[in-house]
């Protein structure tokens, strides 16, 4: 979450000299186009060439960040989660939602009969 609270920052400081305003999160595809982006000029001593805003973060998070380095830690969950079925999820959630509305209409039915 860190590292994504990190890039939202990189990102809205690019924003913000294209004079866009400060966004509250991004897409995760915008995470692909950190790699594509290519830095113009010196940026707080990052020589330019052929140097992406990815390298940037990296460059970012080593010196002031270090404690993110690890993030991969953060990770193990990612493959687990990535197998959930996304239609079964909905329907769980539904099931969930059918049995929270019964279950205040039975609390309210009691709560008349006091």
């Amino acid at each position: 979450r860190d590292v994504l609270a990190t890039i939202l920052q990189l990102g809205n400081r690019v924003n913000e000299s294209l004079g866009i305003p400060i966004m509250k999160g991004f897409k995760l595809t915008a995470l692909l186009k950190l790699s594509e982006t290519k830095i113009t000029g010196n940026v707080k001593g990052v020589t330019s060439a052929g140097r992406t805003l990815l390298h940037y973060l990296i460059q970012v998070i080593a010196k002031q960040k270090t404690e993110l380095l690890d993030f991969s830690s953060e990770l193990l969950t990612v493959s687990s989660a990535a197998r959930i079925s996304i239609p079964l999820l909905n329907q769980e959630i539904n099931s969930l939602q059918n049995w929270c509305n019964q279950l205040k209409r039975e609390v309210k039915k009691i709560c008349e009969g006091c």
